[in-house]
């Protein structure tokens, strides 16, 4: 996942047609005073002459693009000037920016569209391919498969079509093997956390390991990988109390994933996942399983999974904005595969 190209595009335009001055996210005004080939030159509001690089600006655009969500924090590794440089993300990207102010008083920045993180790829490396080759950027991978691969081929595949990995533990798929009356082995938190700090290298995020139906040990669990010093994203399970949200956002965090409506009709999920994203508009939300036509219903999903997009391939239906249009023999299964990437690719902003 190479963003660089579009980012220099991106910083191009920009320094080529420079506005006068920018303001800060906290109101403050500085004055641009050159943009040359090889930094961009300011003054603030108190007077102070500043310098940020050409190419810290474009790292920090191509990481805007790859993570789609930052703060200011994450500005220090381009430039020490970093509420300046996230004031200038702002004007970058104008046309499809979120500004966001947490429930902690952080200030985030989010790209509008829904991005599709693509799943049931854990043991399909072709499939993972066409995902690549139309597009898409990002897998959904579950630790309840992987850890099975002990040979690792699944990152050799990651790698290798140069995507990253949203992790999640495959708590749901334990439970749904459990309830099928399937003896499974149970997912051990401790060699969940291993597995996290092995892999962070292809990793963009990982959930917790929650506990279907449990949001005390789901909790438990969210304070025992932070305690390893890992910072997982929380989920928030659509039956449980709107409560348990409201204390999960108020922590700030920066991606909180809703789960548990996957055995849900839309009719069903639909009310309630909308309830989260009206309670909470300064929340960066990731559906968990969620494809069905609703996505285009709901305004404000930061980014969703499923593996409806494979599902084409057997079944013979493309998806679209209304649902899934049966084709017949007019298309091969990965002809309608690779449609599909491209349909849900496009709901990502850029």
């Amino acid at each position: 996942m190479n963003h660089t190209i579009k980012a220099e595009q991106r910083a191009r335009r920009f320094f080529r047609r420079p506005p006068a001055s920018f303001p800060t996210l906290t109101g403050r005004c500085s004055t641009i005073q050159e943009a040359s080939n090889q930094a961009l030159f300011f003054q603030t509001a108190k007077g102070r002459r500043n310098r940020i690089s050409r190419t810290g600006i474009v790292k920090a655009i191509a990481y805007m693009m790859e993570r789609r969500s930052v703060t200011r924090k994450e500005m220090e590794k381009f430039s020490r000037f970093s509420s300046a440089l996230l004031a200038l993300l702002r004007l970058i990207f104008i046309d499809i920016i979120r500004i966001r102010i947490t429930k902690t008083g952080l200030i985030r920045l989010s790209l509008k569209g829904t991005r599709f993180v693509f799943s049931g790829v854990d043991r399909a490396p072709r499939d993972m391919r066409v995902a690549r080759e139309n597009g898409a950027e990002v897998v959904m991978m579950s630790y309840y498969h992987l850890r099975e691969d002990h040979s690792e081929r699944w990152k050799y595949h990651v790698k290798e079509n140069g995507l990253k990995v949203l992790l999640d533990s495959g708590a749901f798929s334990l439970w749904e093997a459990a309830a099928k009356g399937r003896i499974v082995k149970p997912i051990l938190l401790e060699e969940y956390i291993s597995f996290v700090k092995r892999h962070l290298d292809v990793l963009i995020g990982y959930f917790n390991l929650d506990v279907i139906g449990d949001l005390y040990a789901s909790r438990a669990n969210m304070q025992a990988m932070e305690a390893a010093g890992l910072s997982p994203h929380e989920v928030w399970h659509v039956c449980s109390p709107l409560e348990e949200l409201n204390r999960i956002v108020d922590k700030g965090a920066a991606l909180v994933g809703i789960g548990g409506s996957a055995l849900l009709k839309d009719g069903e999920r639909l009310p309630r996942i909308d309830e989260a994203l009206r309670r909470h508009p300064e929340q960066d939300f990731h559906l968990l399983g969620v494809g069905s036509k609703i996505l285009f219903q709901l305004d404000g999903v930061f980014s969703t999974d499923a593996t409806n997009w494979i599902e084409g391939r057997k079944s013979g239906r493309l998806l679209t904005p209304d649902g899934q249009k049966p084709m017949g023999h007019l298309l091969d299964g990965l002809e309608i595969m690779a449609r599909n990437v491209r349909l849900l690719v496009g709901m990502a902003a850029q």
